[in-house]
Parts: structure tokens; sequence; C-alpha cells
């Protein structure tokens, strides 16, 4: 059990959390524990800058998939975005405006389930000769095989 690894402080967050909600050291889930060390030793400073960069995320010159991974890193730094709904209009929002269209179009109900959506409009624009990424900032472009 992780609890054995504690020392110090982090031993005493964990022991304080064991107290405040009467809890026994087995019914201490990790997440929640993460989730109260980074609220009290995860700078403010650095929470804010990573919520900026959320709130700047926009798809680019990323894939899909790129854009999604970020996507995915940053939103735990905006905890008012607590619902999917407000997940997935954030995510179709900073999309590239031709998969933009295409996922608002099919309206969806997930992150997961826009994903999905916004894969299948890069795969449809690829097929129609549109540009296909290569690396960070390369293009190239032409006709599916």
């Amino acid at each position: 059990m992780a609890i054995f690894q504690l020392k110090g402080d982090t031993l005493n967050l964990w022991l304080d959390l064991e107290k405040q909600l009467h809890l026994t050291s087995l019914s201490v889930s990790w997440e929640l524990f993460k989730e109260r060390f980074n609220m009290k030793y995860l700078l403010a400073y650095y929470r804010e800058q990573e919520a900026g960069s959320f709130h700047a995320l926009v798809q680019g010159n990323m894939t899909v998939e790129e854009y999604e991974a970020r996507f995915m890193e940053l939103v735990k730094y905006v905890p008012y975005l607590d619902s999917d709904d407000r997940q997935v209009e954030r995510f179709v929002y900073g999309l590239n405006y031709k998969i933009r269209a295409t996922v608002r179009m099919l309206k969806s109900s997930s992150v997961s389930m826009a994903v999905e959506y916004a894969h299948y409009a890069q795969n449809m624009s690829y097929a129609k000769g549109g540009s296909k990424l290569i690396g960070s900032n390369k293009y190239v472009t032409g006709k599916a095989p």
C-alpha cells in the first residue's frame, strides 16, 4: 500500500484526511489524496499558468490525437469545467474549423465521442486530398491512395 511510503508532511496530510473525513487508511482513495496534496503543495501560480494554457489551447498544427492528449492533460487545472457538456463544448471549440464544423453537426455527448468524430472528420479531410500533418509543423498535400 502506498501509505507506507509516505513520510513527513505527506504522511501528516494522509492522516489528517483520515481524521477530517472520518475515514480509515483503507478507505482514503489515492485520487482523493492526490487532489488534496496538489491543492496544498502545487503552487497556485503553476495551476493558474496551466489553466491559462488550457484556455488558450487550440488544435493548430496538432493532430487530433495530440490535441486530445494536451486537452486531457490541462483540463484537470480547470475545476469549473466539471460537466461533460462543458468539456465537450470547450474541446470542440479548440478544433480546427473544418473538423469543428463536422463534430458540431454530429452533436457529441462526451469528450470521447467528440474525439471519435474529430478523427472521422480529420480522416475525411485527408481522403479528400487535404493537408496531412507530418511531424510538428510540416505538411504534405495530396490525394489519398
